[in-house]
């Protein structure tokens, strides 16, 4: 009987190295000894992830092809990628963690797992349109509401006076950044309802539209698994738009969906 010959790490494995229930990842040769049963090991040259990015600009999904991370010597304790390995806005599958983690390379070059707060608060959920010079002022008195809490700008203030005002208010879930000089707010999934709700409360001084934000309700960066018949509703026409950065794991074969390509190796039907 011809038996496929699962590649791995170069590693000897014997019987009680293997654990049956789960899948094995396979990347080089490997040497089987003893007579361990059936094994099911994941072939990562043939598996497809079904990754794919969402860009709000475009109204789009894109497929991300992710490093695949091997060997253990590659992350640390907890199966984070070391930050030697990738780019910034790189994914990665560790398939040593038993859940085949995914991880995003973000733009401070650091490893985050997908649909963690960290992963979240590395994709802006709302950026002003308005580019902002270091001298232009927000008025004195001015004030804007964030998810029900009121935040006063007792002086006028720069963009930053305006950003460190906002985090002064602790809103659970929320933080206001000076991006590229654009008033910039992160949102992840503690905030109530995983949203911002914008409220321009000072119709005279209107330090939202001066920033260029429109006062609305923007969601957190969304992760969702689903089929190819079921795509995500991100669009900013539906219900709850989803910010670029939002990732879709797409659950079926078709249009480069998820297929673990899974070779079976049994001890024993040597001859």
């Amino acid at each position: 009987m011809q038996v496929d010959v699962i590649t791995m790490p170069t590693t000897t494995v014997t019987a009680t190295d293997l654990d049956i229930r789960n899948l094995v990842a396979a990347t080089d040769s490997v040497s089987i000894h003893g007579d361990v049963g059936i094994i099911n090991q994941l072939d990562l040259a043939n598996t497809k992830w079904g990754i794919n990015e969402w860009n709000a600009t475009v109204g789009g999904f894109t497929l991300k092809n992710p490093i695949i991370v091997t060997d253990p010597a590659q992350a640390d304790q907890y199966g984070t990628p070391n930050s030697s390995i990738g780019t910034i806005g790189s994914y990665a599958v560790n398939v040593n963690l038993s859940t085949n983690a995914i991880f995003y390379k973000n733009s401070n070059n650091n490893w985050v797992r997908v649909c963690d707060t960290e992963w979240q608060n590395s994709w802006a959920t709302v950026t002003g349109t308005n580019t902002l010079t270091s001298t232009t002022a927000f008025p004195a008195g001015a004030s804007v509401t964030i998810n029900g809490t009121l935040v006063n700008f007792n002086t006028a203030r720069s963009l930053n006076g305006i950003v460190s005002a906002i985090n002064a208010a602790n809103i659970t879930g929320i933080l206001a950044a000076n991006v590229n000089n654009q008033l910039t707010f992160y949102v992840d999934s503690t905030a109530t309802n995983g949203t911002i709700v914008l409220v321009e409360s000072d119709s005279v001084n209107t330090p939202l539209a001066i920033a260029g934000v429109t006062p609305g309700t923007y969601y957190a960066p969304q992760i969702a698994f689903a089929s190819y018949v079921d795509v995500p509703s991100c669009l900013s026409s539906d219900a709850a738009p989803a910010p670029t950065g939002s990732v879709y794991i797409k659950t079926s074969t078709q249009g480069n969906g998820l297929s673990l390509s899974v070779k079976k190796y049994n001890a024993n039907s040597r001859d």
